[in-house]
């Protein structure tokens, strides 16, 4: 039974793993006189988010102008909220609320706390008053209507505490952490609250805390750091820049971005203008979106500013978060395998993947299936009567010992190697393995008295310090296509280069002949590793026969059969072999 397949096209979109995208937004000030003013905004807001592709939300304060009640906040999460998390198609654990100023009764506090706090004039007085649970009650009792919102919406996905809300997310295997600290906590009047507010340090401590492990940290507040006093600015400006990488703000209704240093990593300040505030002829009207690499620390913000009735983009402006020279080395030398997986995976598409279309489905990424390897021959099985080992590629990246593979022509030997360099360049960050491809024929052409080192070298734009401290600090895997196991000259050579550099270790693919088995013995008495690449069995083959049967009878439509051939669509081929765990080569596909 054949199986037909139309030609293989190409779409390669880049790679975005390492990048995440916040939608930052600030003061909507909802006035229930003005409601339905409020709702058409936020209908307009939604609409131009839409297809953005945002990661996560971010609103730094001032949901409503003042507070209506509980009901009030419900009220405006539901229209403002609820159709952007629609539109951009995420759930309610992708936000991050700060309260404001405005979202509390202003007036709603015992003289004795108000009057108390307002004494205080240093950090431990501070921290001593925040001991007493039943202080701190008290002096939240202006943000009971807020606080029971965000616990009842956010208590099951977050740490909601009087203080601050914490949260971990995942994207990509990636943790990323958010804060929000409640800035606003000693608030009266906008004019007289720049540098009186108040905010306990331990709470800062705490609250970053619960974020270890995460690869980017983000905090936000309502208000700017320099509106707190003096004595407690400084120590919690050290904190957040230590422990956070971006800081969202909001309240003074002008956008801005800006990059702060510190001795190892800086951080980026994020201020968004107001959404809106009827009546006000002076604030800017907007929101921002930050694409973040969490890998390089560079950073784009697109302002969109709300103009005649509609949101519109404006100029925008690239940065990086700021960091020591020794950091920016090596997040240069990140983007630089960036850059290699790239033109990894456009290689492989132009070897591996035939024709052209628009298809995304269609690249040599999810066109490879592993080949069937095992530990013994053909020979060998017939004559032990022991079927061999199945071995999969993990199983060989992840050995200390090298690994020759053998196998006859056309069998994926090329395409194995490119899957292991495509994989391991990825993975770099995690194990610390760099790979090297290398083209024997090709290579030992040009130059016959090729090294590791200057291939290293060449291959990652180093000079030979640096490939020196490259080979000390990291494993090197070399992938070494179609080696000839007769060049004994090149074999001695390579097994010395070997002994000096203690990290190297390689997996070499070959022609699987009598004569190419019996030339390992020019190894002399390294322990490598042989395994073969096998066939379809006569027996498998049958199995596939009678699937391929009853997939394509299951189908009314993607497929055709004319006498004993099946021919199926793209998309159905690839998924049928998928699903059997059949290996993608010339033998399968084309």
């Amino acid at each position: 039974m054949i199986i037909r397949v139309p030609k293989i096209n190409i779409d390669f979109s880049g790679f975005d793993n390492n990048m995440v995208r916040i939608l930052h937004f600030s003061d909507f000030h909802y006035k229930k006189d003005n409601a339905s003013d409020f709702k058409s905004l936020a209908q307009k807001l939604s609409e131009s988010i839409k297809g953005k592709n945002i990661d996560f939300i971010v609103f730094s304060g001032d949901l409503v102008f003042k507070d209506y009640g509980y009901d009030a906040y419900k009220t405006v999460y539901e229209f403002l909220f609820k159709p952007i998390l629609k539109n951009c198609g995420l759930s309610e654990e992708r936000i991050m609320i700060v309260p404001g100023n405005h979202d509390m009764q202003r007036d709603d506090e015992l003289d004795i706390i108000k009057n108390g706090i307002a004494q205080i004039s240093t950090n431990d007085e501070l921290e001593y008053f925040c001991k007493s649970n039943e202080q701190v009650k008290l002096s939240m009792n202006r943000f009971k209507n807020y606080n029971k919102f965000i616990h009842d919406k956010f208590g099951k996905v977050a740490n909601v505490t009087k203080f601050y809300t914490t949260f971990v997310r995942e994207i990509n295997s990636k943790k990323y952490g958010f804060v929000a600290l409640n800035s606003s906590w000693r608030c009266y009047e906008s004019a007289k609250d720049r540098g009186n507010l108040l905010f306990p340090l331990s709470q800062v401590h705490e609250a970053f805390s619960k974020l270890d492990g995460c690869e980017m940290v983000f905090c936000a507040m309502h208000h700017n750091l320099s509106d707190l006093k003096d004595f407690v600015a400084q120590d919690i400006e050290d904190v957040i820049h230590d422990k956070s990488h971006v800081l969202f703000t909001g309240h003074y209704h002008k956008m801005g971005v800006q990059a702060v240093s510190t001795s190892d990593i800086g951080i980026v300040h994020s201020i968004a203008p107001a959404t809106y505030n009827r009546g006000d002829k002076i604030s800017q009207y907007g929101y921002c979106v930050l694409d973040i690499d969490e890998d390089t620390y560079d950073m784009k913000e697109t302002p969109y500013y709300y103009v005649n009735g509609e949101f519109v983009q404006g100029k925008v402006r690239c940065l990086s978060i700021p960091m020591s020279e020794e950091k920016k080395q090596v997040n240069d030398f990140r983007k630089l395998i960036r850059r290699k997986i790239n033109e990894a995976v456009l290689k492989a598409d132009d070897l591996f993947v035939y024709g052209k279309s628009n298809d995304e489905y269609q690249t040599f990424a999810n066109l490879f299936k592993e080949p069937i390897i095992k530990d013994k021959s053909v020979q060998e099985i017939i004559t032990s009567r022991h079927d061999g080992k199945r071995i999969s590629l993990q199983e060989i990246l992840h050995s200390e010992k090298s690994t020759i593979i053998f196998g006859h022509d056309k069998c994926g030997k090329t395409s194995l190697l490119y899957k292991l360099l495509i994989d391991t360049l990825k993975d770099y960050s995690k194990k610390q393995i760099l790979p090297l491809y290398i083209d024997f024929k090709k290579t030992y052409k040009e130059k016959k008295n090729w090294n590791i080192k200057d291939g290293l070298r060449q291959y990652y734009e180093l000079n030979k310090r640096e490939t020196s401290e490259l080979i000390t600090k990291n494993k090197i895997l070399l992938l070494i296509d179609d080696i000839n196991l007769h060049d004994v000259t090149f074999i001695n050579e390579f097994l010395d280069q070997l002994k000096e550099c203690s990290s190297v270790s390689f997996v070499a693919c070959t022609e699987e002949t009598m004569s190419s088995q019996c030339a390992l013995i020019n190894f002399r008495d390294n322990d490598i590793l042989k395994y073969y690449i096998h066939d379809i069995t006569v027996n498998e083959s049958a199995s596939i026969d009678l699937q391929l049967a009853k997939y394509c009878e299951g189908k009314t439509t993607n497929y055709r059969r004319e006498n004993h051939t099946y021919f199926l669509s793209n998309a159905h081929s690839i998924q049928f072999l998928d699903n059997l765990f059949i290996p993608l080569d010339s033998r399968t596909y084309g």
